[in-house]
Order: C-alpha cells, then sequence, then structure tokens
C-alpha cells in the first residue's frame, strides 16, 4: 500500500476538492508517523495539536498548505 501523498503530489493536483483531500491524508500519515491519535495530542504534542486545528479550521487551500508544510517539518524534527 502506498503511503501518504508527497507536498509536490499534493501541489500538482489542480481540482480543489482531490487537494484537499490529499492533504488531508498527508495530515492522517503525519499523525500516523508520529504516533499520536488527534484526540490525544493536546496532551502528546501540543505544537502539533495547534497546528492541525490550524491546518482544519483554514478556508484557504492555499493557508492549509502552508500549515501542512509546517506539519511535515515538525514532525520530520521531532519524531524521525
Amino acid at each position: 500500500m502506498a503511503g501518504p501523498p508527497t507536498l509536490d503530489e499534493i501541489d500538482s493536483v489542480k481540482d480543489v476538492g482531490s487537494k484537499r483531500f490529499k492533504m488531508f491524508q498527508r495530515l492522517e500519515g503525519e499523525l500516523n508517523e508520529a504516533g499520536v491519535e488527534f484526540e490525544e495530542l493536546d496532551e502528546e504534542d501540543a505544537y502539533l495539536y495547534k497546528l492541525a486545528q490550524d491546518f482544519l479550521t483554514a478556508s484557504a487551500t492555499y493557508s492549509k498548505m502552508e500549515k501542512l508544510e509546517e506539519i511535515v517539518e515538525h514532525v520530520d524534527g521531532r519524531y524521525r
């Protein structure tokens, strides 16, 4: 089974709905990589929880992509 889409794969998608779905898949992949459930984030990693909340509540696709990039950087730095 293939892993979550890469940021480059997400960026290449033109359809906004498909792009947002792939972004959410990547968010789930990052949380799985970190080994935490979203419900546990506030206790396990408050900063990642804040980033995930910002990602989920952002209305603009561009803002979502920026938050997703921050999430990837944080997970890379802390969990990999």
